[in-house]
């Protein structure tokens, strides 16, 4: 198995090699060194990068087709730039590697879960949180919470993004997810109190704008309901939200209840 030496070890192989040494040599190395171009994709990764880290590591793969770790950075790398299909093949591919590969395993729930599977996003979530040894839990708990939350199973998702802000409230999105949450169950109160402490954090969240008003609105609280509607149509006047919010505010109640 490669010896996984971090970025720095290639910047300093780069300041100690022989002043006989061309750039050119140095670049032959690097395109036919499957543990050099790792590491060069590791360290353009950690600059954000992304696409000299994709070349890097595909040039490995090349080498080296059946290199589990390869195929995990390249999952990653795939699902930062959005291709959430092929961070899931690449992910799958490291995984049928080498199963216990938990950050491919990590990588795929989030892949799983932005492709609107939550099922299985849930269960490599549950999978990585068995790993006693995987140091970010924090963030797979909360987005275990989300996976559940797609389930419609608030209560179960409530669990798990209270645990989540206990360890750290400053984690994006989940005054909004507390919310959804709450919503999903009713509790209009709770609802709106994490959607506002959400709006205090992102002020120009349309979403969560019109999901306080309609809370609000459910509270018949319908004056400060207005309020927000009236966000929403000036954050995202073309949106769908902001569309019904005028409805809302056009009826002869101003927000009506529904």
């Amino acid at each position: 198995m490669r010896n996984t030496r971090t970025a720095w070890l290639l910047v300093s192989a780069f300041f100690f090699t022989s002043c006989s040494s061309s750039i050119e040599q140095i670049t032959q190395k690097l395109s036919n060194d499957p543990d050099s171009l790792y590491d060069a994709a590791i360290q353009a990764l950690g600059a954000g990068d992304l696409r000299t880290a994709e070349l890097r590591i595909r040039r490995a793969i090349e080498l080296v087709p059946k290199n589990a770790l390869d195929h995990q950075t390249l999952g990653l790398i795939k699902h930062l730039q959005g291709d959430e299909e092929s961070s899931l093949a690449e992910s799958d591919t490291a995984l049928k590697l080498n199963p216990a590969l938990t950050d491919a395993r990590n990588t795929r729930g989030l892949a799983y879960l932005n492709l609107g599977r939550p099922v299985e996003a849930e269960a490599d979530f549950r999978q990585t949180l068995a790993d006693p040894n995987y140091p970010q839990k924090i963030n797979v708990q909360f987005n275990l919470g989300i996976a559940l939350l797609h389930q419609s199973r608030p209560n179960e998702a409530l669990t798990e993004l209270y645990q989540a802000q206990k360890a750290n409230p400053s984690i994006k999105w989940l005054y909004s997810r507390l919310g959804e949450a709450h919503e999903a169950l009713g509790n209009f109160e709770k609802a709106s109190a994490n959607f506002l402490l959400s709006l205090q954090r992102d002020g120009k969240n349309s979403s969560d704008a019109f999901r306080l008003a309609t809370c609000l609105d459910r509270l018949n609280k319908r004056d400060l309901a207005a309020k927000y509607f009236r966000l929403v149509i000036e954050t995202a006047p073309a949106s769908t939200e902001a569309q019904e919010a005028r409805e809302r505010l056009g009826s002869k109640t101003g927000a009506s209840s529904r």
